[in-house]
């Protein structure tokens, strides 16, 4: 299989470049933060992820078209299509990473 066929399917589609990112920046932005406000970033991690989801396949887009490939066009637009799973599977993940916390210190999560 060639590189950019890898490159697209795992580093865009399945958000192999996004995930170690936003995992970077998610763990920084916890260190000595209350419970109570780690829990409203657990539940608003979807949301921030989308962008950060989404830049990659930009800057590959916008590439493809200074390199005078018009299906840049589409790979600027292309990765809207995947929002709806990402929030599914995020907020799925989103709650159990909740109960998992919930399990380690009960006494001091709440909804």
């Amino acid at each position: 299989m060639p590189f950019e066929q890898l490159f697209l399917i795992y580093g865009l589609g399945f958000g192999v470049l996004a995930y170690p990112v936003f995992a970077f920046w998610a763990n920084r932005q916890i260190i000595n933060k209350s419970e109570p406000e780690i829990i409203r970033r657990i539940w608003l991690a979807p949301l921030i992820f989308i962008p950060i989801y989404g830049t990659p396949w930009i800057v590959y887009g916008l590439f493809n078209l200074v390199i005078g490939n018009t299906s840049g066009v589409g790979m600027l637009f292309l990765w809207i299509s995947f929002v709806p799973y990402i929030l599914v599977v995020g907020y799925c993940v989103s709650t159990i990473t909740f109960f998992i916390n919930k399990l380690i210190s009960p006494k001091t999560t709440e909804l």
